[in-house]
């Protein structure tokens, strides 16, 4: 019984809140990538919060609604959309298909 307590806790410390920090690295196949296009978007679409990532693909900002989304996005490449459930997102990135 001690053990499923111990996990819920863990688990329940990791959902993020509003005024937490989010953060993350964007890679492509080569590794990371700098100046991807990081936002927050709201259930509507649009932009709350926006930053872009540094030198070696890190990106942070203060998360304003942990029902929004996370949308990376850079010239090139397929816009990768995902929920914000972690205060920590790795976020893979392909090249556009036909560019």
């Amino acid at each position: 019984l001690f053990v499923p307590a111990v996990v819920t806790t863990v688990l329940a410390q990791d959902k993020p809140k509003a005024g937490d920090i989010i953060s993350g690295i964007v890679r492509d196949q080569e590794g990371p990538m700098m100046q991807v296009y990081v936002t927050e978007r709201d259930s509507t679409g649009h932009v709350v919060t926006y930053c872009s990532t540094t030198m070696d693909g890190k990106f942070s900002f203060i998360l304003v609604n942990p029902n929004d989304s996370l949308k990376a996005s850079y010239v090139g490449y397929v816009p990768v959309v995902v929920p914000i459930d972690r205060t920590y997102i790795e976020i893979k990135m392909k090249e556009h298909p036909g560019l």
